[in-house]
This record gives structure tokens, C-alpha cells and sequence, in this order.
């Protein structure tokens, strides 16, 4: 009587811990008055930490490419490049951020599902495409407003990021792309 005494007092500390234990590992999201919706996640194990929301949501900010490739680059250059974007303040807050305490991130650039082909090409027509696409520049920048289908929130190496599957893009100012240093593209 005494062992199944001790027991029940062991597995009633034990289930009192695992609850924390478990919610320690657990994103937490803030939601607002985001349209997206919740609709799968992943606290760990084989597919690891993510959280898909789906939804149509209009953001505002600055569409970014960037390539791997120098100023002075004439062979091998990058071509093909990876398209971010940089969500203005009023967007930010249309977003579920992770915030608490596993690994929590402000939404400070969102990753495209689509190359910068793509996604330049309704904002520029081709030739202006091409040219930046083969131009000598390793960053664009071009305010645009996007919108979003989905949005997922991830967590790989102990680092968190976000990415957007896009609906449609257009320019807030099709005049307007400045070439710049780059920053996103690395390590």
C-alpha cells in the first residue's frame, strides 16, 4: 500500500510539471484583429515548430530583392535572387507575431514563395525586370502593396522567420526603385 501511495504522489508531481514543461515549448501568437485563421501547427517532432495561418489580408511596405552577387561581378552573377518584404507599421499588426517566450520575433521582413521574376514583372513590365534581374546591384527596393493568402510562422536552427504566399502585388510608386546594400540575404 505504501509503494502505490508513493506512486500516485510521484505521477502527481510528474503531471503537475509536464504541463509546463510542454507549454515551454509552445509558440504563442499574437492575432489582434488579424483576418488569418489558425489552421495547422506543429509543436515539434518530425515536421518541427511552425503555425499556418490562412486568409486574405492586404499589406502595405516595401517589396526587397536581393542577390548574391558584388557590384564588379561579371561571371556567375546572381540572377535569380530572393524577394522579402518589409511590412509598414499598420501591416505588422495584421500579422500573428510570435511572441512569449520561445523564441518570439516581431515581423520585421516576411519571406516571398515567389522569385523576384514574378513578382517584378506585374510591377515593371519586362524590360525594366530584365534590367534589374542582370543589373550589377546586389539589393532593390520597391514600395509595393501585396496580398497574402497564407502566412506561416517557423522556427529552424533557433531562428524564427515568416513567410507569405502571395495572392497579387502591385506598386505604390512604380517610379520609385532604389538600389541599396544589402542586408537579408546571408548567414
Amino acid at each position: 500500500m505504501k509503494n502505490i501511495r508513493v506512486s500516485l504522489v510521484l505521477l502527481s508531481s510528474i503531471a503537475l510539471v509536464l504541463p509546463t514543461a510542454v507549454k515551454a515549448d509552445r509558440s504563442e501568437y499574437s492575432v489582434g484583429n488579424s483576418p488569418l485563421k489558425l489552421v495547422n501547427r506543429s509543436d515539434g517532432g518530425e515536421e518541427g515548430y511552425f503555425a499556418r495561418f490562412v486568409g486574405t489580408v492586404r499589406l502595405t511596405g516595401t517589396l526587397v530583392v536581393e542577390f548574391d552577387r558584388l557590384p564588379d561581378m561579371t561571371e556567375n552573377r546572381d540572377t535569380e535572387g530572393e524577394a522579402f518584404f518589409l511590412p509598414d507599421e499598420s501591416s505588422r499588426l495584421e500579422l500573428p507575431a510570435a511572441i512569449g517566450t520561445f523564441y518570439p520575433r516581431p515581423i520585421n521582413f516576411i519571406s516571398l514563395d515567389k522569385k523576384p521574376r514574378a513578382l517584378l514583372l506585374p510591377l515593371l513590365g519586362r524590360g525594366k525586370t530584365d534590367g534589374l534581374l542582370n543589373g550589377s546591384m546586389a539589393r532593390y527596393e520597391l514600395p509595393a502593396e501585396i496580398t497574402i493568402k497564407s502566412f506561416t510562422s517557423w522556427v529552424e536552427c533557433d531562428h524564427r522567420g515568416y513567410t507569405a504566399e502571395v495572392a497579387s502585388i502591385k506598386p505604390l510608386r512604380p517610379d520609385l526603385v532604389a538600389g541599396i546594400n544589402p542586408s537579408l540575404i546571408g548567414c
